[in-house]
C-alpha cells in the first residue's frame, strides 16, 4: 500500500528521491530491510532514484554495529535464500550485507527526546517503531509533533503496533492502516 502509493506519486511529479527515516534503527536490521524493500519493490528501476535511508539511534555501540551490516546465521534465519543470495555476502561465520544496499543508508547519532530540531525534513517515509511506547505522554507527544513536522506534505508515518497517535494529530494524519499503525499526512 505504501510503497506503491509513494514510488507513483513520485513519478508523477517527476521526483528521484526517496527519503526515509528510521528513528530508532538499534544492529541496523530496520534500515536494511527497507532498503533491501526499496530494491525488491523498483527492481531496475532502483537506478532512477536517489534512495537516501537516514538511521538513527540513542546509541553509539548500536550505530557502530549497524553501520558494518555484518550479522551472523541465526540473525538471518528467517530470511529467505533469494534474500541472502541477492542482498549478502556469505562468508562461514556470517552474512554482510552488499555494498550497494549499505550505500542506501546514512548513519548518525541522535536523541529523538531532545530538545533539539529534528535532524531532518521534508521526509516521504518515517519509522518510529517500539520507542514511543518507552516515554511518558508528554514526552510521545513532543516526539510525534517532531516526526509530523519532518514529514513532506504527502509523507508516511509508521509507528510500532502499541503505539497510537497523540491526540492532536488525529486530524493532521489519516490512519491507513490501524493494526500496521500506517498514518499518511493530510493535505489541506
Amino acid at each position: 500500500m505504501v510503497l506503491p502509493d509513494l514510488v507513483s506519486e513520485k513519478k508523477k511529479r517527476q521526483d528521484q528521491s526517496l527519503r526515509v527515516w528510521s528513528t530508532a534503527c538499534a544492529r541496523g536490521e530496520e534500515p536494511y530491510s527497507i532498503a533491501i524493500l526499496f530494491a525488491e519493490f523498483l527492481g531496475r528501476e532502483r537506478q532512477g532514484f536517489n534512495i537516501s535511508i537516514y538511521t538513527t539511534d540513542i546509541s553509539r555501540q548500536a550505530l557502530k554495529e549497524a553501520k558494518t551490516g555484518i550479522y551472523s546465521p541465526k540473525d538471518v534465519e528467517g530470511l529467505t535464500d533469494t534474500i541472502l543470495e541477492n542482498y549478502f555476502n556469505h562468508t562461514d561465520a556470517s552474512y554482510e550485507v552488499r555494498t550497494d544496499i549499505k550505500q542506501m543508508l546514512h548513519f548518525s547519532y541522535f536523541d529523538l527526546t531532545s530538545m533539539a530540531r529534528p535532524p531532518f525534513t521534508n521526509l516521504d517515509l518515517i519509522f518510529c517503531c517500539n520507542v514511543l511506547i518507552y516515554l511518558q505522554k508528554q514526552l510521545q507527544e513532543r516526539v510525534l509533533n517532531m516526526l509530523y513536522h519532518s514529514l513532506n506534505s504527502q509523507g508516511y508515518l509508521i509507528l510500532g503496533e502499541s503505539e497510537t497517535l497523540a491526540n492532536n494529530l488525529h486530524e493532521k494524519l489519516e490512519c491507513l492502516d490501524s493494526k500496521a499503525r500506517i498514518y499518511k499526512k493530510v493535505t489541506r
